[in-house]
């Protein structure tokens, strides 16, 4: 996994909504992999709540990458 793949979309009550590609059930991951899941995470709640909701809003996909070799890679 090398980066988090994000859908911004909205609720029908018209509130922040992230769909979120995670890694399927029993995903073997190191350490610092998680680090990096949790870094891009938090960056897309941080841009999921900041996106706008009003008349005008557009569902919008992104892409969260890992930030460190070493996570890309699996060296913990």
């Amino acid at each position: 996994m090398k980066v988090l793949n994000v859908r911004h979309a909205r609720t029908a009550g018209n509130r922040p909504l992230a769909i979120v590609d995670l890694p399927g059930s029993g995903a073997e991951m190191t350490p610092a992999q998680m680090r990096e899941l949790a870094r891009a995470l938090l960056d897309a709640a941080d841009e999921c709540a900041s996106r706008p909701t009003g008349r005008d809003y557009r569902s919008v996909s992104r892409e969260y990458p890992f930030r460190t070799e070493k996570a890309l890679h699996g060296n913990d």
